[in-house]
């Protein structure tokens, strides 16, 4: 399972640049923006919601927080957010080698 993990966080991030540079016309880059910006709204409204209940009902946050890390939602969030964040600094890291590449002819 650890390879798997490894291996899905080296290969989406280069799957989601490359859908995203191959077809430009279609959309694709901004719908992966869209869904990031969704994922964040979800992520950071179920963490406020569990601080707020938790604070509210006095419990211990370092035990109660745990039961939002394990919700499917919440990683489901998480996981596409770093994988978003490696496909973007991949797309910022590409541009920057296509300026040096320009700016060397």
């Amino acid at each position: 399972m650890t390879f798997a993990i490894g291996a899905a966080v080296i290969v989406i991030p280069i799957f989601m640049f490359s859908a995203a540079k191959w077809n430009r016309g279609n959309g694709v880059g901004l719908g992966f923006d869209w869904l990031a910006i969704v994922s964040g709204w979800v992520f950071g409204i179920m963490a406020a919601v569990k601080i707020y209940e938790i604070n509210r009902d006095q419990e211990v946050m370092m035990t109660t927080i745990h039961k939002l890390f394990a919700d499917v939602r919440f990683l489901a969030c998480g996981a596409y957010l770093g994988s978003y964040l490696l496909y973007r600094l991949i797309a910022v890291a590409w541009e920057s080698y296509q300026d040096t590449k320009l700016r060397r002819s």
